[in-house]
């Protein structure tokens, strides 16, 4: 046990170079991990806003009034999705949100509806669980914000397109009413 031990050390400092401290040397490289930990939250945040500045830019109005943004995103994480989904609800309370993205050969669904529309009994979970069977995999979450994973990330195209169409449908239908 002692001389597994020992050969671990060994190829700890080996790793390290041979500081004369390896304690030091470890803890220098874990304030440094933490400060490129930090530096990569601050880009995604970044890159989350930049993105919903970008979706709402170019989101339709819809006939209702609601700006409806249905797209496939590039993410480089999955909170992210979630991320992203808030944001552009804080910005623009009325929008519905539904946005895809690819994971290597995964995809998610992230779902957000507006009040306005949760009021009248629509229900994300609900919606976007017929979503989650194009990538097969599941989905729910709540009334107004639901997301889906599956293992499927040839079927986002299709889940996007089934969703537009299902989200555009039930706004024509709200419209009539």
């Amino acid at each position: 046990y002692v001389d597994h031990r020992l050969d671990q050390l060994q190829a700890i400092n080996a790793m390290l170079n041979n500081p004369k401290d390896p304690v030091q040397q470890v803890q220098k490289l874990q304030e440094q991990n933490k400060t490129l930990q930090k530096t990569i939250e601050q880009y995604q945040q970044a890159r989350v806003q930049q993105l919903r500045d970008e979706l709402i830019a170019a989101a339709p109005t819809t006939e209702a009034g609601y700006p409806l943004i249905c797209q496939e995103v590039s993410l480089e994480e999955q909170d992210m999705g979630k991320d992203l989904t808030t944001e552009i609800q804080n910005k623009q309370s009325s929008a519905i949100v539904l946005l895809g993205a690819r994971f290597d050969s995964k995809a998610n669904l992230w779902l957000a509806l507006p009040k306005a529309l949760t009021d009248q009994g629509w229900d994300a979970s609900q919606m976007i669980k017929p979503l989650a069977a194009h990538i097969q995999g599941g989905g729910g979450g709540k009334a107004h914000f639901a997301n889906a994973g599956g293992k499927n990330a040839e079927g986002l195209a299709a889940a996007l397109e089934e969703g537009q169409a299902t989200l555009e449908g039930a706004l024509q239908t709200f419209t009539e009413q």
